[in-house]
C-alpha cells in the first residue's frame, strides 16, 4: 500500500529517462544515511574516522551528497562500525518509490542489532500471557486484543509500508 508521494514518485517513473536519474542518485541516499547513523552511533566525525583508521576528511566525504564513489569494501566497514547489515540488490522500481516516498529518520538511520534484538525480546516475553503483540521491524508496540479487528486494520496501522508486519496471538483461537 503506497502513500500518496510514494504513488506519486512511481507515477513519474513512467518516463524512462526519469527513473534512470532518479536511481543514479543512490549516493545522496548514502550520504545521508551515513552522516544520520555516524550522529547517532559516534557523534564527531572524527570518533567515526578514528575508529574506521581514516582521516576526518574522508568521513567527510563519505557524508557529502556530491561524493557518489563508494566502494563496497567502505560500506561493508561503515556497516561494521554502525552494526547494521549492508544489503546491495537489485530491486524494482515500486520498491524505490516506496523507499522514497516513505522516507523518515528511523528508516535511514536503522537500530544496531542491540537496539532490534532488544525490541524483540519484548515480543518474546509479551506473547506468552494470550497478548496480542504487533511487531514491525524494527519498531515495537504492543496492543490489547480489543483493539484489532482485522489483519487489514493492522496493515492500515503499519501506516502503509511494506515493513514485515507480524502479529503473534498466543493462545487466541
Amino acid at each position: 500500500m503506497f502513500t500518496e508521494r510514494a504513488s506519486q514518485l512511481f507515477r513519474s517513473f513512467r518516463k524512462r529517462e526519469y527513473r534512470q536519474a532518479f536511481a543514479a542518485e543512490v549516493g545522496t541516499g548514502l550520504a545521508t544515511q551515513i552522516k544520520l547513523l555516524r550522529e547517532a552511533r559516534f557523534g564527531r566525525q572524527k570518533d567515526l574516522a578514528d575508529h574506521l583508521r581514516m582521516k576526518q576528511a574522508q568521513v567527510s566525504q563519505l557524508e557529502s551528497p556530491d561524493y557518489g564513489r563508494f566502494s563496497l569494501s567502505t560500506l561493508l566497514r561503515l556497516a561494521g562500525a554502525f552494526d547494521v547489515p549492508l544489503i546491495v540488490r537489485f530491486g524494482n522500481w515500486s520498491e524505490l518509490a516506496d523507499w522514497h516516498g516513505n522516507l523518515s529518520k528511523a528508516r535511514l538511520a536503522p537500530q544496531d542489532y542491540e537496539q532490534e534484538s532488544a525490541a524483540l525480546q519484548t515480543v518474546t516475553n509479551r506473547d506468552t500471557d494470550g497478548t496480542v503483540a504487533q511487531l514491525r521491524l524494527p519498531i515495537l508496540t504492543t496492543v490489547s486484543r480489543s483493539n484489532i479487528i482485522s489483519l487489514e486494520d493492522c496493515a492500515r496501522e503499519a501506516s502503509g509500508t511494506s515493513d514485515f508486519l507480524l502479529v503473534a496471538q498466543s493462545g487466541v483461537r
